[in-house]
Protein backbone atom coordinates (compact mmCIF):
# COMPACT_ATOMS: atom_id res chain seq x y z
CA UNK A 1 0.00 0.00 0.00
CA UNK A 2 2.76 2.41 0.95
CA UNK A 3 3.97 2.37 -2.86
CA UNK A 4 1.18 1.61 -4.41
CA UNK A 5 -1.27 5.40 -3.22
CA UNK A 6 2.03 7.44 -4.59
CA UNK A 7 1.32 5.79 -7.29
CA UNK A 8 -2.12 6.19 -8.15
CA UNK A 9 -2.56 10.01 -7.35
CA UNK A 10 0.15 11.30 -9.51
CA UNK A 11 -1.16 9.51 -12.35
CA UNK A 12 -4.18 11.49 -11.75
CA UNK A 13 -3.34 14.72 -10.99
CA UNK A 14 0.20 15.19 -13.50
CA UNK A 15 -0.67 14.28 -16.84
CA UNK A 16 -3.25 16.45 -16.67
CA UNK A 17 -0.77 19.69 -16.12
CA UNK A 18 0.26 18.86 -19.88
CA UNK A 19 -2.91 19.27 -21.27
CA UNK A 20 -3.45 23.05 -20.73
CA UNK A 21 0.13 23.83 -21.78
CA UNK A 22 -0.83 23.23 -25.57
CA UNK A 23 -0.76 26.69 -26.65
CA UNK A 24 -0.24 28.93 -23.67
CA UNK A 25 3.55 28.89 -24.08
CA UNK A 26 3.45 29.87 -27.46
CA UNK A 27 0.38 33.05 -26.55
CA UNK A 28 2.64 34.14 -23.64
CA UNK A 29 6.18 32.93 -23.76
CA UNK A 30 7.23 35.50 -20.53
CA UNK A 31 4.39 33.15 -18.78
CA UNK A 32 5.50 29.87 -19.95
CA UNK A 33 8.96 29.52 -21.32
CA UNK A 34 8.61 29.72 -24.86
CA UNK A 35 12.50 28.98 -25.31
CA UNK A 36 13.22 25.39 -26.37
CA UNK A 37 9.13 24.72 -26.74
CA UNK A 38 8.04 23.70 -30.84
CA UNK A 39 4.27 24.53 -31.89
CA UNK A 40 3.17 23.08 -35.53
CA UNK A 41 0.34 22.02 -37.55
CA UNK A 42 -0.84 21.81 -41.08
CA UNK A 43 -2.99 24.69 -41.10
CA UNK A 44 -2.79 27.94 -39.30
CA UNK A 45 -5.54 30.23 -38.92
CA UNK A 46 -5.94 33.60 -37.32
CA UNK A 47 -9.94 35.03 -36.93
CA UNK A 48 -11.16 38.30 -35.32
CA UNK A 49 -14.32 37.09 -33.73
CA UNK A 50 -14.07 40.06 -32.54
CA UNK A 51 -11.19 39.31 -30.37
CA UNK A 52 -8.44 36.93 -31.48
CA UNK A 53 -9.21 32.55 -32.40
CA UNK A 54 -6.44 31.00 -32.93
CA UNK A 55 -7.05 27.36 -34.72
CA UNK A 56 -4.51 24.50 -35.41
CA UNK A 57 -5.34 22.18 -37.99
CA UNK A 58 -3.86 18.51 -38.83
CA UNK A 59 -1.04 16.81 -36.70
CA UNK A 60 -1.30 19.74 -33.91
CA UNK A 61 2.24 18.82 -31.74
CA UNK A 62 3.31 20.84 -28.87
CA UNK A 63 6.58 20.28 -27.58
CA UNK A 64 8.84 21.57 -24.67
CA UNK A 65 11.76 19.96 -22.86
CA UNK A 66 9.84 17.02 -20.69
CA UNK A 67 6.91 17.86 -22.31
CA UNK A 68 4.78 16.85 -25.22
CA UNK A 69 0.71 17.39 -26.65
CA UNK A 70 -0.52 16.54 -29.79
CA UNK A 71 -3.84 16.15 -31.12
CA UNK A 72 -6.06 16.15 -34.71
CA UNK A 73 -7.44 20.08 -34.12
CA UNK A 74 -6.48 23.07 -31.35
CA UNK A 75 -8.56 26.83 -30.49
CA UNK A 76 -6.85 28.96 -28.67
CA UNK A 77 -9.92 32.00 -27.45
CA UNK A 78 -8.16 34.95 -26.21
CA UNK A 79 -10.67 36.82 -25.07
CA UNK A 80 -11.89 33.56 -22.66
CA UNK A 81 -8.10 32.51 -22.59
CA UNK A 82 -10.35 28.82 -22.89
CA UNK A 83 -7.81 26.27 -24.95
CA UNK A 84 -9.84 23.44 -26.91
CA UNK A 85 -8.03 20.28 -28.38
CA UNK A 86 -10.01 17.27 -29.99
CA UNK A 87 -9.23 14.01 -32.20
CA UNK A 88 -6.73 11.55 -31.08
CA UNK A 89 -5.26 13.77 -27.82
CA UNK A 90 -1.80 12.63 -26.45
CA UNK A 91 0.19 14.27 -23.86
CA UNK A 92 2.73 12.95 -21.72
CA UNK A 93 5.15 14.60 -19.07
CA UNK A 94 8.54 13.96 -16.80
CA UNK A 95 8.59 13.92 -13.60
CA UNK A 96 11.01 15.26 -11.31
CA UNK A 97 11.65 11.48 -9.71
CA UNK A 98 12.20 11.02 -14.09
CA UNK A 99 9.32 8.78 -14.19
CA UNK A 100 7.03 9.79 -17.09
CA UNK A 101 3.06 10.20 -16.86
CA UNK A 102 0.57 10.12 -20.09
CA UNK A 103 -3.03 10.17 -21.40
CA UNK A 104 -5.23 9.58 -24.05
CA UNK A 105 -8.57 11.02 -24.59
CA UNK A 106 -10.93 12.20 -27.10
CA UNK A 107 -11.16 15.51 -26.63
CA UNK A 108 -10.44 18.10 -24.20
CA UNK A 109 -10.48 21.88 -22.56
CA UNK A 110 -8.96 23.97 -20.23
CA UNK A 111 -9.79 27.24 -19.16
CA UNK A 112 -6.80 29.59 -17.83
CA UNK A 113 -8.84 32.13 -16.28
CA UNK A 114 -10.91 29.89 -13.91
CA UNK A 115 -8.09 26.93 -13.66
CA UNK A 116 -10.94 24.20 -15.00
CA UNK A 117 -10.48 21.59 -17.27
CA UNK A 118 -11.47 18.70 -18.64
CA UNK A 119 -10.32 15.46 -21.32
CA UNK A 120 -13.19 12.73 -22.18
CA UNK A 121 -13.18 9.35 -24.15
CA UNK A 122 -14.93 8.94 -27.14
CA UNK A 123 -17.79 6.31 -25.50
CA UNK A 124 -17.56 4.06 -22.75
CA UNK A 125 -15.72 1.34 -25.22
CA UNK A 126 -12.89 4.16 -26.10
CA UNK A 127 -12.01 5.65 -22.35
CA UNK A 128 -9.51 8.38 -21.28
CA UNK A 129 -6.54 6.27 -20.81
CA UNK A 130 -3.06 7.13 -18.67
CA UNK A 131 0.14 5.38 -17.57
CA UNK A 132 2.62 5.98 -15.41
CA UNK A 133 7.01 5.16 -16.49
CA UNK A 134 9.46 4.59 -15.23
CA UNK A 135 11.41 7.42 -17.69
CA UNK A 136 10.59 8.11 -21.15
CA UNK A 137 12.09 4.38 -22.52
CA UNK A 138 11.45 2.65 -19.11
CA UNK A 139 8.93 -0.27 -18.28
CA UNK A 140 5.01 1.14 -17.30
CA UNK A 141 4.33 1.09 -13.33
CA UNK A 142 1.24 0.97 -13.64
CA UNK A 143 -2.06 2.66 -15.76
CA UNK A 144 -5.57 3.18 -15.72
CA UNK A 145 -8.64 4.44 -17.71
CA UNK A 146 -12.07 6.68 -16.96
CA UNK A 147 -14.69 7.74 -18.85
CA UNK A 148 -13.82 11.66 -17.98
CA UNK A 149 -11.28 13.35 -16.06
CA UNK A 150 -12.01 17.07 -14.94
CA UNK A 151 -9.74 19.07 -12.77
CA UNK A 152 -9.79 22.34 -10.87
CA UNK A 153 -5.91 23.88 -10.44
CA UNK A 154 -6.88 26.51 -8.27
CA UNK A 155 -8.46 24.15 -5.76
CA UNK A 156 -6.06 21.37 -6.17
CA UNK A 157 -8.40 18.96 -7.15
CA UNK A 158 -8.79 16.10 -9.98
CA UNK A 159 -12.23 13.95 -10.64
CA UNK A 160 -12.14 10.77 -12.59
CA UNK A 161 -16.20 9.97 -13.59
CA UNK A 162 -17.09 6.93 -15.22
CA UNK A 163 -15.61 2.81 -14.77
CA UNK A 164 -12.24 4.05 -12.84
CA UNK A 165 -10.23 1.62 -12.89
CA UNK A 166 -6.16 1.74 -12.12
CA UNK A 167 -4.11 -1.16 -11.98
CA UNK A 168 0.14 -1.79 -11.37
CA UNK A 169 1.67 -4.96 -10.22
CA UNK A 170 1.64 -3.68 -6.24
CA UNK A 171 -2.81 -3.20 -6.24
CA UNK A 172 -5.51 -2.07 -7.98
CA UNK A 173 -8.26 0.74 -7.75
CA UNK A 174 -11.84 0.99 -9.03
CA UNK A 175 -14.81 2.71 -8.59
CA UNK A 176 -17.61 4.78 -10.01
CA UNK A 177 -15.70 8.13 -8.96
CA UNK A 178 -12.75 9.20 -8.14
CA UNK A 179 -11.71 12.73 -6.46
CA UNK A 180 -8.00 13.23 -5.39
CA UNK A 181 -7.45 16.67 -3.53
CA UNK A 182 -3.88 17.53 -2.92
CA UNK A 183 -4.47 19.87 -0.57
CA UNK A 184 -5.33 17.16 1.90
CA UNK A 185 -3.43 14.77 0.24
CA UNK A 186 -6.36 12.57 -0.30
CA UNK A 187 -8.14 10.12 -2.84
CA UNK A 188 -11.79 9.21 -2.42
CA UNK A 189 -13.44 6.16 -4.26
CA UNK A 190 -17.63 6.03 -4.35
CA UNK A 191 -20.14 4.42 -6.67
CA UNK A 192 -20.61 0.69 -7.33
CA UNK A 193 -19.03 -0.63 -4.67
CA UNK A 194 -15.64 0.16 -4.52
CA UNK A 195 -12.76 -1.48 -4.10
CA UNK A 196 -9.11 -0.89 -3.22
CA UNK A 197 -6.27 -3.68 -3.21
CA UNK A 198 -2.98 -3.89 -2.52
CA UNK A 199 -0.01 -6.57 -1.95
CA UNK A 200 3.52 -6.53 -1.54
CA UNK A 201 6.71 -7.01 0.68
CA UNK A 202 6.79 -4.63 2.71
CA UNK A 203 10.73 -4.13 3.93
CA UNK A 204 9.58 -0.62 4.78
CA UNK A 205 8.63 -1.73 8.09
CA UNK A 206 4.83 -0.99 7.72
CA UNK A 207 1.61 -2.99 6.67
CA UNK A 208 -1.86 -2.66 7.78
CA UNK A 209 -2.93 -2.92 11.04
CA UNK A 210 -4.73 -6.45 12.30
CA UNK A 211 -6.04 -4.86 14.94
CA UNK A 212 -10.17 -4.12 15.12
CA UNK A 213 -10.82 0.03 14.34
CA UNK A 214 -13.91 1.76 14.69
CA UNK A 215 -12.35 4.23 11.76
CA UNK A 216 -11.12 1.28 9.55
CA UNK A 217 -8.23 0.18 8.11
CA UNK A 218 -4.50 1.51 8.97
CA UNK A 219 -1.29 1.50 8.98
CA UNK A 220 1.30 0.43 11.78
CA UNK A 221 4.88 -0.93 12.18
CA UNK A 222 4.87 -4.49 11.32
CA UNK A 223 7.49 -7.96 11.03
CA UNK A 224 8.31 -5.99 7.05
CA UNK A 225 7.09 -9.30 5.39
CA UNK A 226 5.06 -10.00 2.39
CA UNK A 227 1.32 -9.46 2.97
CA UNK A 228 -1.82 -8.35 0.64
CA UNK A 229 -5.15 -6.75 1.40
CA UNK A 230 -8.34 -5.72 -0.13
CA UNK A 231 -11.20 -3.79 0.54
CA UNK A 232 -14.87 -3.03 -0.81
CA UNK A 233 -17.79 -0.75 0.89
CA UNK A 234 -20.16 1.82 -0.26
CA UNK A 235 -17.03 4.92 0.46
CA UNK A 236 -13.68 4.50 0.39
CA UNK A 237 -10.68 7.16 1.40
CA UNK A 238 -7.44 7.07 1.50
CA UNK A 239 -4.37 9.40 3.02
CA UNK A 240 -0.60 9.32 2.51
CA UNK A 241 0.10 10.12 5.95
CA UNK A 242 4.31 9.58 5.27
CA UNK A 243 6.19 8.05 2.68
CA UNK A 244 5.47 4.74 4.20
CA UNK A 245 2.40 5.25 6.15
CA UNK A 246 -1.05 5.41 4.17
CA UNK A 247 -4.56 5.27 6.19
CA UNK A 248 -7.17 3.59 4.69
CA UNK A 249 -11.10 4.14 5.85
CA UNK A 250 -14.09 2.38 4.41
CA UNK A 251 -17.66 3.12 4.99
CA UNK A 252 -21.02 1.50 4.37
CA UNK A 253 -20.90 -2.29 3.66
CA UNK A 254 -17.21 -2.86 4.32
CA UNK A 255 -15.68 -5.88 3.26
CA UNK A 256 -12.12 -6.83 3.42
CA UNK A 257 -9.62 -9.25 4.60
CA UNK A 258 -5.56 -9.00 5.13
CA UNK A 259 -3.45 -11.99 4.57
CA UNK A 260 -0.06 -12.50 6.05
CA UNK A 261 1.89 -15.82 5.08
CA UNK A 262 3.96 -15.20 8.17
CA UNK A 263 0.84 -15.42 10.37
CA UNK A 264 -0.07 -18.47 8.45
CA UNK A 265 -3.70 -17.02 7.98
CA UNK A 266 -6.04 -15.19 6.23
CA UNK A 267 -7.17 -12.48 8.35
CA UNK A 268 -11.25 -11.62 7.41
CA UNK A 269 -12.50 -8.09 7.94
CA UNK A 270 -16.16 -7.59 7.92
CA UNK A 271 -18.59 -4.88 9.26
Amino acid sequence: MTAFLPLLLAAFLTPLRAEPALLSSAQEPSREGLIGSVVRSRRWNLRQNPTPVEELEGDVVYKAPGRMLRADWALYDHASEEITARGNLRAEESLRDGNQVGLSADHGSHNRKTGRGQVQGRNAEDPVEFFLRAGPEGPQIGDGQARLLRWDLRQKTVTAEGDLLFAQDRGQARAETAVYDHNEGSLSLSGRRPTLSARGDDRSGAHWSAAPSAEGGRTRPGDGGPWAAAVQADRIAAWQLAPDRVRVVARGGTEGWLYFPSQQGRLPRKR
